[in-house]
Formats: structure tokens, sequence, C-alpha cells
């Protein structure tokens, strides 16, 4: 099985690809906060000075030979916009500012600037009473948005702690989303093409702060200003990379007759459709992989693989994600239940795991798969060495779906995008089952089998094969057509 796995792996990256402009579509954003230039670390414990804070971004791509990127920006200002009818010293404000955010007025400060603005700006609500001086404060860590909205909208605290002597503060840009503000900053859009001059970025250093390191094959940094957002009107930049897509569905026992419990029902099988959207095989599985708990008979149109132990078949879904490497993550009610059952899972079988960069050769990856793991399952999902894959839970109750909990999936450098949550919020059915939903939207049916049925199944061993591997199969390979669609 090892040798199939390696041979999913993306193309490799010869030294040339470093003396040429780079050009890639850009499918995540991570921003990371690291201490500043010589202030290593967080705190000196013998002054008791905090060292000040840098937001950076790792923007995540692939080019058109379908490798991996990962980009460290750095250089970029967050800011927001303060405006008063008394006129201040923006170096005291500057003073009084970096003191409340708990920094020494004589010691580094992530308040890099704090300049007037020219009498003219006015705020674009004209309905609101304008303020005759504005200030524009950039500083380094996007963290600190709330702490310095708190500074000025608290009276208290400007005039009565620091004595400022100030009017009513009113604040504008104050509330946008950090990220959001750095994409609209650089021009960067979701899936848009980004170039940096090859005169503009240098190899990220091997010994660059962890939280920046990445498993990508190409790892870059450069400035925020040497990013060139392409025109996705120009033909040439209106197509897709070779972005990778992996479709699963997973089938587990259940010992007690009802819905299966994470506590106690193992799983029996992952079955993942593998797909490269290209713009001539999109419709075309690169692979159809199934992993089996025990023995079962091939499958027509499968890489079929048996497993004497739960921890081996879920390490080979481990190891499969690492390799192919995918960009998105698709299925149905993965992202609550699919995902967070494998967790559960790993983590009562005590599956422990290696991280395969996708820079790492072809010799020192089979070594590692032979050996025994040290890191947490879902660490080694992500494409961010310091990050782990991270399931959050929210309730909504809206008058359109009534009471739901909705997850949201975190998996730095990859995108999870389930179907179910998109066809409830879309459309009006009367059944949300997969065999409707299929009905509706491809005019087929997946090969239904009954949870109840699963266990009785599965304990008949290469029988199971006739019955649980094709639905699985079919299952993984009507979601992909579902999310095409």
């Amino acid at each position: 099985m090892e040798q199939l796995l390696l041979s999913l792996r993306r193309p490799s990256v010869g030294p040339e690809v470093y003396e040429e402009d780079i050009e890639f579509q850009l499918i995540d954003v991570l921003d990371v906060n690291i201490p500043t230039q010589n202030c290593l670390v967080p705190k000196d414990s013998q002054s008791g000075k905090k060292a000040p804070l840098s937001t950076n971004y790792v923007l995540f791509g692939i080019t058109r030979d379908g490798q991996s990127v990962s980009t460290v920006v750095t250089g970029f200002r967050h800011y927001l916009y303060a405006g008063t009818d008394t006129p201040l010293d923006p170096l005291e404000l500057q003073l009084k500012l970096s003191l409340h955010l708990g920094f020494e007025a004589d010691g580094p400060t992530p308040i890099t600037s704090i300049i007037q603005l020219p009498s003219t700006y006015r705020s674009i609500y004209v309905f609101r009473v304008q303020k005759r001086h504005i200030y524009k404060i950039s500083f380094t860590d996007k963290g600190l948005y709330s702490t310095i909205r708190g500074f000025f909208l608290d009276n208290h605290i400007y005039n009565g702690k620091y004595g400022l002597r100030a009017d009513k503060f009113e604040l504008y840009e104050a509330d946008l989303d950090p990220t959001v503000r750095f994409m609209v900053d650089t021009q960067l859009r979701g899936f848009a093409w980004v170039c940096i001059p090859k005169e503009r970025y240098t190899p990220l250093p091997t010994d660059a702060p962890k939280p920046l390191q990445t498993t990508m094959q190409i790892q870059l940094q450069t400035e925020y200003t040497h990013l060139v957002a392409l025109n996705y009107n120009d033909p040439c930049y209106a197509i897709n990379a070779p972005i990778r897509v992996l479709s699963f569905d997973i089938e587990s026992v259940s010992l007690q007759g009802g819905f299966p419990d994470a506590a106690s029902d193992y799983i029996i099988t992952i079955c993942s459709s593998l797909y490269i959207l290209t713009q001539s095989t999109a419709d075309t599985p690169h692979a159809n992989i199934a992993l089996v708990l025990h023995s079962c008979a091939p499958i027509v149109g499968a890489d079929v693989f048996c497993f004497d132990t739960e921890r081996e078949l879920l390490l080979a879904f481990n190891y499969l994600i690492q390799l192919f490497d995918p960009d998105i993550f698709t299925g149905y009610n993965i992202d609550g239940f699919d995902f967070n059952y494998i967790f559960k899972r790993a983590e009562v079988s005590q599956v422990s795991t290696h991280s395969l960069p996708g820079f790492m050769g072809t010799d020192q990856l089979l070594g590692l798969m032979l050996t025994k793991g040290s890191s947490s399952y879902a660490s080694t999902l992500t494409r961010s060495l310091s990050s782990s894959m991270t399931i959050t839970v929210s309730h909504l109750q809206s008058k359109q779906v009534g009471k739901r909990d909705t997850y949201e999936i975190n998996c730095p450098g990859r995108m999870s995008m389930d179907i179910l949550p998109n066809i409830i919020h879309n459309y009006k059915l009367r059944s949300y089952t997969l065999n409707s939903v299929c009905a509706r939207f491809l005019n087929e049916q997946k090969d239904d089998v009954h949870y109840s049925m699963i266990t009785p199944l599965f304990m008949q061993m290469n029988t199971a094969a006739g019955e649980l591997l094709p639905t699985a199969l079919k299952i993984a390979s009507c979601l992909s057509s579902l999310w095409r669609s």
C-alpha cells in the first residue's frame, strides 16, 4: 500500500523554481503571531517587559503544474481611525496607548505610528457629526483591535487614567475582520491568482519560527507590498490550477443496535474518491480507494486494502490524506459526523502519526511510514506544522432551518466543503437524506444500506464487500458529483 500512496504525490519541484516568478492560485490564508524582530521572547523574565507581537500571513496555493506553495507575508500593518474635536500630539497619544497596552515608555511597542490625517478627511456617513481631527493608528498585532477600541471608547481611560483631555472619540474601520482587511488592502481574492516577482521573494529559512513552516513543496517569504493580485478577468487567470479534492465516507458498526457511538463502535471502512480538477479530467476519479477492516473480496474499479486493526486503518487514511495532499475535503455531513467520529476513534485507539511534508524525498517518507509516529492524529492533517485540525460547534436557531448545530472545520491550508449544510441553506427540500438529494440533483440514488444492517453484513466478512464497499464507494462518487454541480 505504501507504494500506491507514494504514487499519489504531487509533481516534484526542481531547484529552478526559485529562479522565476511564482504564480499560484490562492487556496487559504492563515494568520500567525510571532515576536517582532529583535524581540525573540514574549517576556523578559528579568525586566518584566513585554515583547510586541507581529501578525504575519501565510498564503497557501497551487501552481499551474499542481505543486503546492506557501508564502509567508510580512510587513503588513493593521490600522484603524479615531476622530475627535480636540487637537492631540500624535507622539503623546502613541505613548499613552502603548502604556495602556502594557508596554514600557522606553521599550518596543506594537504601535508603529499614529499620524494625523489632513483636515479634508471626513466620514462617509454624512449624517453623522464630523470630527475635526482624525488620527490613523497603525499596529503590528491583529489581536490588539479590541483593546485599542476599549481605550478610545472609554472616557475614564483616555481622560481619567491617562489625562489626554480629549473630547469624545469616534472610531472608523475598527471592527473589520483582520484577515479580510489584509486581503482587501493587497487586492487578494479567494481562489484568484497571485504573482510574486522572482527578485521579490526568498526561500523560507530552515530555522524560521515553526508557526511559519508548512508541509508545502515550495516555501517562500516576501513583503506584502510585493504581492501582485492578477486580473481574474484575464482568460489566462480565469482557469483553475489542478485542485485536488478528496471525497470520503465512513461506515462503522453499531454494537448496541442504535446509531453508532464513537466511544465503543469502531470504524470498519473508509472509502475515498480522489479527484484532480483539471480542465480535461474533472469528471474522472484519479483513484478510488477503500480501506477495510479485516478481509473482503476485490471490488471492480477500486483499490481495496485490508487491515487487521482499526488503528492500522485510521493510520492508512491519515497517510492517504497527507500524501495525496487534497486542497478540498468534501462529503455529506463530514463536518458534523465523519471528521469528529474519526478523531474520537483515533483517540480511543491511541493512533499516533508522522507528519509527511511534501518537500521530503520518497525514501524519507517511506522510512517514516514504516516507523511508529509521535504526533497526534489531527495535528498532521493540516498544512501548518504548528496547528491542529479543530471542529467548532455553534448552535443556530432561525425560522428557515429551525434549531440546528453548525460545525466549522479549521484546517489551515485546506478547505472543508460539506454538502449537507449548503443544501439545507440554499434549497428547501422535503427530505435532506443523501438518497433524496442525489435523486433531486443527479437523477440517481446511492445504493442504500441502513445503519442497522451494517453490523450483520460486516460480521459475514467477505459478503460485506458485496454490499458495504460498493455502497460507500457510490456515496463518495455521488458526493463529488454533487459538489461539482
